[in-house]
């Protein structure tokens, strides 16, 4: 027999999953703003301004159209690589939640990363190019 409070806690277990995911890029759209970042398909968004970001696009999104924080550095793991991107504004893309399991070691990981990289105040911008260039 189940009772409303085990009810109540499946139903706060299944939140607390939904807060502790991380977010992947599922599709990339024409003249977005990731496209302009040089995202792909399966980068994982693991951290904001050098903190571990685990949350839904919606959060992100407002995260990132906030006025009041200049500096916005989201770190990608992408194929067990970390890199960071300076970014203005929302994506302009659809994510998806990763899967529990992979977001236990991906923490893991994101967690050893930043604690070794975690200050921003000294990055540098550069332009990234495709293609070959006509000498």
């Amino acid at each position: 027999m189940v009772k409303e409070k085990d009810i109540q806690q499946d139903e706060t277990a299944t939140k607390e999953d939904h807060i502790i995911s991380f977010l992947k890029v599922d599709k990339l759209l024409k003249r977005s703003h990731a496209m302009e970042l040089l995202l792909r398909n399966d980068d994982i968004i693991v951290a904001l301004n050098g903190l571990v970001f685990r949350g839904t696009q919606k959060l992100l999104n407002e995260k990132l159209k906030d006025k009041d924080d200049n500096l916005k550095v989201l770190t990608i793991h992408r194929k067990d690589i970390f890199f960071n991107i300076k970014v203005e504004g929302p994506l302009g893309i659809k994510l998806i939640e990763v899967s529990s399991e992979e977001a236990t070691e991906l923490l893991k990981k994101t967690s050893k990363y930043l604690e070794k990289n975690h200050d921003f105040t000294n990055f540098f911008e550069y332009e990234v190019y495709k293609g070959k260039k006509n000498y």
